[in-house]
């Protein structure tokens, strides 16, 4: 460890470094109108530089020191101040343009409904990001830089309070370092996607809020956010059902009433697509709960040949079965680009240099820790570990295609926090 008044002038070198190179490059003077670009690349850098100085800080102070980091995170964004309040613009033909679409119409309609122009009432799209939209927009009338240095802030505080706690608690050293290896590294296509408005950031956010609230047995926060977390991506409905249960069968009697009163609370927030479609959409379409039809994606790829499963035979069973076989069939390609993605490995054309190397870098280090963690937990935990894994990563493997490594970062990044859940709990028993 080094001493505090020479860990103090590490801070203040990297700090004068970042001003001198930043305003010797003129980052200072301007930022794109785009919410995600090239001209995004000095955001990028800033954030990487803060979780440089989260590493250095697990590296080589005896405790970290939150306030000091927060501070030196808010130096680093002063000079932006003056771009608080400039909109952004979203690409028309991205994910992030319907949810921002879909909240303005909310907003200027005064409606109930979701989707207010959809003519048949029903919910589309994952439900709950359109809704964390509304606030900014209500207020400043747009989505701005407020918004988005907003969302990096909540993100990088989490993750040092995650740092922090990895670093208290010493349990698995290695493993520790690892992580805050991978955070750094991961950092910069975390700045991609917060700064795109893509909505996976905001899944890790809960993740985080959820490993804190099962470590210190906060139940209700607990099952509040795995409600949320089902809602911000429906694919995690299951691994949220999975971590209450097992919450719920080590603390029930421990804390009967508090878990019943949190498990209603949490089938409350998870079924509001099914309530919204019971109340607001056509009668073809009141017990639909997932946003889109599953069949209709499954192991489907743009751009292929391959018809969705949903498109095949299935009049009767021996049909289904049949049909089911030849799709997995004609999907094996399919099948095998996406793990190799999920590995690391590029295959498909057309990825820039910014999602090959930063791709690389989630993907591989992310399979690497998790694997790794097989082999420093106790075998009584695997079988839990094992299906926390299948659960999570899985519906993503299905269903998330494109945008890579965007579903690979959610996968990974989640169940890396997870899996922490059930390395540091007892901790705390």
């Amino acid at each position: 460890m080094l001493a505090k008044n020479k860990i103090n002038y590490v801070y203040l070198s990297i700090v004068v470094f970042y001003f001198v190179s930043y305003s010797y490059l003129n980052f200072f003077d301007n930022l794109p109108k785009i919410a995600f670009s090239k001209g995004s690349l000095p955001l990028v850098i800033l954030y990487f530089t803060a979780n440089f100085i989260l590493l250095v800080s697990f590296f080589f102070e005896e405790k970290i020191n939150i306030n000091k980091l927060i501070f030196l995170w808010v130096l680093l964004i002063i000079p932006y101040l003056k771009f608080f309040f400039n909109e952004i613009y979203i690409d028309n033909n991205s994910d992030p343009s319907r949810y921002y679409t879909y909240a303005r119409q909310i907003i200027e309609l005064k409606s109930l409904k979701a989707n207010p122009l959809n003519p048949y009432g029903y919910l589309i799209d994952q439900p709950l990001y359109r809704y964390y939209l509304i606030p900014f927009i209500a207020i400043f009338g747009k989505l701005n830089y407020f918004f988005l240095f907003f969302n990096l802030s909540i993100y990088f505080l989490l993750t040092v309070k995650f740092v922090e706690y990895l670093k208290i608690n010493k349990k698995f050293e290695f493993y520790e370092k690892l992580i805050t290896f991978y955070f750094l590294l991961s950092s910069a296509y975390i700045t991609k996607n917060i700064l795109s408005v893509q909505l996976e950031w905001l899944c890790i956010v809960f993740s985080f809020i959820i490993f804190f609230s099962y470590v210190n047995k906060k139940t209700y926060i607990l099952f509040i956010f795995l409600g949320f977390l089902a809602l911000q991506r429906q694919n995690f409905i299951l691994v949220s059902t999975f971590i209450g249960f097992i919450y719920t069968l080590e603390n029930f009697y421990d804390a009967k009433s508090t878990i019943l009163k949190s498990i209603f609370v949490f089938t409350l927030i998870s079924s509001f697509p099914l309530i919204h479609n019971i109340i607001l959409a056509d009668p073809d379409f009141k017990f639909r709960y997932f946003s889109l039809e599953i069949g209709l994606l499954f192991f489907q790829n743009p751009g292929n040949d391959v018809e969705t499963f949903i498109q095949r035979e299935q009049s009767s069973f021996l049909n289904f079965i049949k049909s089911l076989y030849i799709h997995l069939v004609e999907s094996l390609p399919i099948m095998k680009i996406r793990l190799l993605e999920f590995l690391g490995i590029e295959i498909r054309s057309g990825y820039t240099i910014y999602q090959k190397v930063f791709g690389l870098t989630v993907s591989l280090l992310g399979f690497f820790l998790i694997i790794y963690i097989f082999f420093i937990s106790k075998r009584n935990l695997n079988i839990y570990l094992f299906s926390l894994i299948i659960i999570n990563i899985f519906p993503l493997f299905v269903l998330g295609d494109g945008n890579w490594p965007r579903f690979q970062y959610l996968s990974y990044h989640s169940t890396i926090l997870f899996i922490s859940i059930w390395m540091y709990k007892r901790t705390n028993k």
